[in-house]
């Protein structure tokens, strides 16, 4: 039987910050937040549920999109319970290397409620 090695990679940085679970009310706004060391050399995106979350930065004028980055941080004005519920995960990755480093998956719980 071959034995399996576990080569390591030395990572340039680490997570300070890591996003955190969450639950909130259809059409409230959530932020979910990263950090990382050397933040000022490392481009931060995330996934939902394994696929990459559209984004822009935060304009400095007018009203922002639904959902946009502002830093490392990401953040959804009004939550929709359809688009938005699932696991998010913050991806940074050291520009000068290229590693990639990927935060514990924080999971956004919708609450909807029904009027009759």
């Amino acid at each position: 039987m071959e034995k399996l090695r576990r080569d390591t990679v030395r990572c340039e940085f680490q997570f300070t910050v890591t996003p955190q679970n969450r639950q909130v009310f259809e059409g409230e706004p959530v932020t979910f937040e990263c950090r990382a060391m050397f933040d000022d050399e490392i481009d931060f995106s995330w996934t939902r549920n394994g696929i990459p979350v559209p984004v822009r930065e935060r304009p400095k004028f007018g009203t922002p999109q639904r959902v946009y980055q502002s830093g490392a941080n990401l953040h959804i004005r009004a939550v929709n319970g359809t688009l938005d519920r699932g696991d998010y995960v913050c991806l940074a990755t050291a520009r000068a290397s290229g590693a990639r480093v990927a935060s514990p998956a924080a999971t956004l719980d919708v609450i909807v409620l029904w009027s009759s």
